[in-house]
């Protein structure tokens, strides 16, 4: 169950982002209680389940939950009443928190209502993703891997001369044995990985090498040498695959408009930076 700091967190934003209700402004059905005269609303309440994403499976449970979200409620009332009283909302650190708070919401909200349009993913672009990367459906495979990694900093003949083993088809065990023998120290694991857990960038490779076969890899800090010790076929057909598919693309799409929308705004905006910022603004601003 979600967290009861999270319940007040997520509490806090509707508390912060609106005028406390009164008698007036709300009819007494959509008043859940009252802490010295301030009203806590019905909707307050579905507001924090909402964004909690709080969910029960019966009647008696979903109740059970609304009450314990409206006891975090009313705790946070008496916290608030107590800051107010305190001037606390006058204090430097807390009105920069709210406006922070604040400039988030409103800035969420305007992407919410500018980037969401034509960001779900159709029928045709899940059907050309899952065709364009057989690796993680049709071609699936779980692999039984050995790694080895060892510094990036050994010597560069060391590194070319395990490479060529590597790639010529030499078993782990040689290039073991070169490192041992140049003092280069590493580390040896076996792991059991399923397609989805390997990076886009190794999976390809991988799927192209038969048991006993191994890769090169490095980060710039870190080499690795890649073995298919075995591997099991286990495809995930296109019906199964949709919905995983589907979501992806969509944040994939959202997160494209979002970019676009930005770049708009920022192309009509007049931006000025000052002082020690100023000089780097061109490569600061996206182009």
């Amino acid at each position: 169950m979600t967290s009861l700091l999270a319940i007040a967190a997520a509490a806090l934003l509707v508390a912060g982002c609106g005028k406390s209700e009164t008698a007036s402004d709300q009819p007494a059905s959509q008043v859940a209680a009252k802490v010295d005269g301030t009203e806590i609303s019905v909707h307050q309440i579905n507001y924090v389940m909402t964004r909690s994403k709080l969910n029960a499976d019966t009647p008696e449970a979903a109740q059970a939950l609304r009450k314990q979200v409206l006891e975090k409620l009313v705790d946070q009332q008496v916290l608030v009443q107590k800051a107010l009283e305190d001037k606390m909302d006058r204090t430097p650190d807390v009105q920069m928190a709210m406006e922070a708070a604040r400039r988030d919401v409103l800035a969420d909200a305007y992407l919410q209502k500018a980037s969401v349009p034509g960001t779900k993913a159709d029928d045709d672009q899940i059907r050309k993703y899952y065709t364009d990367r057989p690796e993680l459906f049709s071609q699936r495979r779980i692999f039984q891997l050995q790694e080895v990694n060892y510094p990036a900093s050994a010597p560069a003949e060391v590194q070319a001369e395990v490479k060529s083993m590597v790639e010529g088809g030499r078993p782990l065990d040689d290039a073991l044995k070169t490192l041992t023998a140049r003092g280069v120290e590493f580390a040896r694991q076996d792991s059991q990985r399923a397609a989805e857990q390997i990076s886009l960038e190794l999976l390809p490779r991988l799927n192209r090498l038969q048991a006993g076969q191994g890769a090169v890899i490095g980060n710039g800090k870190v080499m690795s040498l890649v073995y298919v010790k075995s591997y099991q076929q286990a495809p995930v057909s296109r019906e199964a695959a949709a919905p995983r598919i589907a979501q992806f693309l969509t944040n994939q799409n959202l997160s494209q408009n979002v970019s676009e929308v930005v770049k708009n705004l920022r192309s009509k905006a007049k931006i000025d930076y000052v002082g020690d910022f100023a000089a780097a603004a061109d490569t600061a601003s996206p182009k």
